[in-house]
């Protein structure tokens, strides 16, 4: 009888045992396979998602596949023989559950695509990618295609049944690894930034061994997390400043998607003490668990991780219950004292519900949805506010790089004008036509106890220096059709059970002067965990929430 795959607590031990083997790319399967046993020769069927399947680079370009099941003690077995001068640097399974392998550059087959028997290890050549060096592979589990990424060229998809391979998106530098996110839209690239260095090997189509070398260790400079959309065709980073700051400096050699969404990070050191470290890629926090530490004894015959991969997921259903999709008021907290300057611009709280496809909305604040006319005289004028009206920027939200806005706030200095959900978003800064702070740093120097609600100050999210760049209103986006866009009034938020002195845990006397907000019609992408914001036009207070809106 089959076992049953892996809990998410299995998985995230195995994965943490599997990382001490570095040198390894990682994977772990879906679904069943046959092996033959030598006492009786018959096959039997086992779970393949049981196990963990990698490559060990040995000494400079010999590659062993490698078997692991973390269920018996983290066994570790060779996968057939050892294949000299292979250079095998990236390994991933289809969905019809075949494993394939991609080389590097230092071998006399750079860049070749293989197929291995997962009972035998068996190598079956199918072709060359065109490209020198492949750093890392990865099926989609959405429609199972297959996709790369070669060093110094840029993401490929590859055709798996003859390796030919078509440029997606040209991008020079070294990357090491990718994964798709669990919806198949957002892959996921990590990349070491050695600034403005340039490999001296043409790495598209000169398929010679490469005799050049990084500039420097891996491990001392910084690295990006960056998603691919493919609704958009474009590469962005995720987290903005070094996503190793955290913990310090270690050469990031592996990222893969889990269930929940978070990725698990493979770190490495120099002297051979591996990190487990998990980031959440909305706000970029990342956690280290306690007591993980390993030593790896020198006599070990595997020591350097490449790569990790576990089960892709089955995919959603289209539609679901309301018991599955229904959510109750989520509730964040402000600073109820860090708006400067005016009091009016005092932002308290905001709640968020789901109901079937309708995104609720709420703000507790100083000022209503219109914002706020007739300012001071003497912020009022040329180089200052020169239409005497300080507004709410638009509502951001991002799903893992996957941007949207709604256009609530009528009057405001976004560039669309009616009200609404807006995708495929590109977002301007209105600080300085608001006479407001040139940066987040600023604004925190002059607030009294500033918070952005769930996200503190200072932050990863955000770049906190970046001048007149706060990406929190609309330049440009394509206004969702039907999106039943309605604005609501604090009692028709109160009928719909929002509570925000209870939800805040505070006394009504204490919140702001207005309550209001609206509803809409989410589109198929607003699923999973999302960081929403907005801020008052001139960022002199703002507030952000992070959660996670249901899905089948």
């Amino acid at each position: 009888m089959c076992k049953q795959p892996l809990s998410n607590g299995q998985l995230r031990l195995a994965i943490l045992k599997g990382i001490t083997l570095s040198g390894i790319s990682l994977i772990m399967n879906l679904g069943a396979y046959t092996t033959v046993t030598a006492e009786s020769g018959v096959s039997t069927v086992s779970n393949a998602c049981d196990f963990i399947y990698g490559v060990h680079d040995d000494k400079l370009n010999d590659s062993q596949l490698i078997k692991i099941d973390p269920q018996n003690g983290f066994l570790i077995e060779a996968l057939g023989p050892l294949y000299p001068g292979y250079d095998i640097e990236a390994v991933d399974i289809s969905l019809d559950n075949q494993l394939y392998v991609a080389a590097g550059d230092e071998t006399d087959k750079p860049g070749y695509l293989y197929r291995a028997d997962m009972v035998t290890g068996q190598l079956t050549e199918i072709g060359p990618t065109g490209f020198a060096e492949i750093d890392g592979i990865s099926f989609n589990p959405i429609d199972g295609t297959l996709w790369g990424w070669a060093q110094d060229a840029g993401l490929i998809r590859i055709n798996p049944l003859t390796a030919v391979s078509e440029m997606i998106f040209a991008s020079s530098g070294e990357f090491e690894d990718l994964d798709w996110d669990n919806t198949g839209t957002i892959l996921y690239v990590i990349q070491n930034q050695y600034g403005h260095y340039t490999h001296p090997q043409n790495y598209t189509l000169d398929l010679g061994i490469s005799p050049y070398l990084e500039p420097n260790n891996d491990a001392q400079i910084p690295h990006v997390l960056l998603a691919y959309n493919v609704a958009t065709n474009t590469v962005n980073p995720i987290c903005q400043n070094e996503i190793d700051s955290l913990v310090g400096h270690r050469e990031i050699e592996a990222i893969e998607v889990l269930p929940d969404n978070n990725l698990m990070f493979g770190y490495h050191q120099s002297n051979n003490q591996p990190v487990l470290a998990t980031i959440n890629p909305v706000s970029c926090e990342i956690t280290i668990p306690q007591g993980t530490t390993y030593q790896i004894a020198t006599n070990k015959p595997y020591d350097d991780i490449e790569a990790l991969a576990t089960c892709i997921p089955l995919a959603l259903p289209q539609s679901c219950p309301p018991e599955v999709t229904d959510t109750s008021w989520m509730y964040v907290k402000d600073s109820f004292v860090d708006a400067t300057g005016l009091t009016d611009l005092e932002i308290y709280g905001m709640a968020i519900k789901q109901t079937g496809d309708t995104i609720t909305v709420a703000i507790n604040a100083n000022m209503g949805a219109a914002g706020k006319n007739n300012l001071p005289n003497n912020l009022v004028g040329p180089a200052k506010v020169a239409d005497g009206h300080v507004g709410f920027s638009d509502l951001v939200f991002d799903f893992n790089g996957n941007k949207s806005a709604v256009h609530f706030s009528l009057g405001n200095d976004s560039a669309v004008t009616s009200l609404g959900l807006y995708t495929e978003v590109i977002l301007k800064d209105v600080t300085k036509e608001n006479y407001g702070y040139t940066n987040l740093k600023s604004y925190k120097s002059h607030a009294n106890t500033p918070s952005l609600g769930d996200l503190p100050l200072p932050n990863n999210y955000f770049d906190m220096n970046a001048t007149y760049s706060m990406p929190m209103s609309i330049a440009a986006g394509v206004k969702v059709a039907n999106d039943n866009y309605q604005p609501l009034t604090a009692n028709e938020l109160a009928n719909l059970g929002l509570d925000f002195a209870n939800g805040l845990n505070v006394n009504a006397s204490q919140l702001g002067t207005h309550t209001f907000g609206f509803s809409f019609t989410k589109t198929s992408e607003m699923v999973g965990q999302f960081t929403t914001y907005f801020f008052t036009e001139c960022i002199n207070d703002g507030i952000a929430m992070i959660r996670e809106l249901p899905g089948c």
